[in-house]
C-alpha cells in the first residue's frame, strides 16, 4: 500500500506543470515563426531555379531543331508583315502550347501591362501586340515570344530576340526576377537568359531592387542555376 502511494506521489511529482506546458509551447511557437518562414523561402527559391533551368533547356533544344529544319532565324526578318509566318515556321511546331492567347485576358492577365519591376512598379512591357505571339505551355507557363519591336521614332526594329517566361501564369506577383524572367534567342547560336552578353557589374545593376529585371535569369545561370543569398528579391 506504501509503495502505491510513493508511487502516485511520484507521477505527481513528475507532471509538467501548465506554466511549463505554455512555455514550452511558446518557445516552440517561437522557434516556428522564425524557421518556417526561411523555410519557406528556400522551397520557393528551389522550385524557380529548377524551373529556370528546364526553361532554359527547354527552349534551347526547341531553337536547335527548328534552325537545323528551317535554316537559321536570321535569314527570316520578323516585321510586321511576316510576323505570323516567322512564328509558326519557326517556334509553334517544335513548343508544347497548350493555349495560345489572343488577348491577354485569354493569358489570365487583368491589363496587358501585367508585369512590374522588382520595386513594384509597373513595367512597360506588354503581353498582346502584333510583334509578339503569347501562349500557356503544356508546363502551365506562359510564354511570350517577340519578334521585332517598334522603336519611340515609330521605326521597326527586326529580329527582336526576347522570350518572356511567366513561372506561374497569370498568377500574381507577375514580378521581374521573381516569377517572370526573361531570356534571348540568338540566330545561329542557342538560347540564352537575356542580357548574357553583360558584365558582372551590369548584370547586377539591371538585377537589382532599383533595376528592370530583365537581366535577373543570368544572374542565377552565373551562379550555378542557384539563387544567390544576396539576391536582391525576396521570395
Amino acid at each position: 500500500m506504501n509503495y502505491n502511494i510513493n508511487m502516485r506521489n511520484y507521477s505527481l511529482k513528475r507532471a509538467f506543470t501548465l506554466a511549463e506546458v505554455l512555455i514550452t509551447l511558446g518557445i516552440i511557437g517561437v522557434v516556428a515563426a522564425m524557421t518556417i518562414p526561411t523555410l519557406i523561402s528556400n522551397y520557393k527559391k528551389s522550385v524557380v531555379e529548377s524551373q529556370l533551368k528546364k526553361v532554359n533547356s527547354t527552349l534551347a533544344q526547341v531553337f536547335v531543331r527548328s534552325e537545323f529544319e528551317n535554316g537559321q532565324m536570321g535569314n527570316m526578318v520578323a516585321s510586321p508583315e511576316n510576323a505570323e509566318k516567322f512564328f509558326v515556321n519557326y517556334w509553334k511546331p517544335y513548343l508544347k502550347i497548350s493555349k495560345m492567347c489572343e488577348t491577354y485576358s485569354d493569358c489570365g492577365y487583368d491589363s496587358n501591362y501585367a508585369f512590374v519591376k522588382p520595386d513594384g512598379t509597373r513595367d512597360d512591357l506588354i503581353v498582346i501586340h502584333g510583334s509578339r505571339r503569347a501562349f500557356i505551355g503544356m508546363d502551365g507557363f506562359i510564354y511570350i515570344v517577340c519578334l521585332y519591336t517598334i522603336a519611340d521614332t515609330g521605326a521597326i526594329q527586326p529580329n527582336t530576340n526576347v522570350i518572356i517566361v511567366d513561372l506561374n501564369a497569370s498568377a500574381p506577383p507577375n514580378k521581374m526576377g521573381q516569377d517572370v524572367f526573361v531570356f534571348e534567342y540568338v540566330s545561329g547560336k542557342s538560347v540564352f537568359p537575356r542580357r548574357s552578353g553583360y558584365t558582372d557589374e551590369e548584370i547586377k545593376a539591371d538585377c537589382s531592387a532599383t533595376g528592370r529585371g530583365l537581366a535577373c535569369a543570368e544572374l542565377i545561370r552565373r551562379n550555378g542555376w542557384k539563387i544567390p543569398d544576396d539576391y536582391p528579391i525576396k521570395f
